[in-house]
């Protein structure tokens, strides 16, 4: 559990409203991943979203060792966090290859480099 992780450069976070207003939306915009959190999670990823490496135990103390290990995976197989050793681009290449003859691949990836350009 001692892994340490970097955010996405893709991560966008959804804040909801009304009903929802307790939960966020943990979003990447290139994979399309999404992970629904309560809202103090969104607001801990929102204040690391320009710091390199992230101590994801550090601010999951609170909850339990098979709660965090969910969230951890879930939050990986959506791409919302990765592994420093991994290329956080990865997806980026693969997705621009994927998508090279294809004309709406690049309208895709000019929103979505448009979207992280902050």
């Amino acid at each position: 559990m001692n892994k340490e992780f970097r955010l996405s450069p893709f991560l966008h976070i959804i804040n909801g409203e009304g009903v929802t207003k307790d939960y966020s939306i943990l979003y990447n915009s290139l994979s399309l991943g999404s992970v629904i959190v309560p809202k103090n999670i969104a607001n801990l990823f929102s204040s690391l979203k320009n710091k390199g490496l992230i101590d994801i135990n550090s601010f999951l103390k609170e909850r339990s060792l098979n709660e965090k290990r969910s969230l951890i995976a879930e939050l990986e197989k959506h791409r919302i966090i990765m592994p420093i050793y991994r290329n956080c681009y990865e997806d980026y290449v693969l997705a621009s290859e994927f998508l090279k003859n294809v004309n709406i691949g690049i309208l895709y990836l000019l929103v979505t480099d448009v979207c992280n350009c902050e």
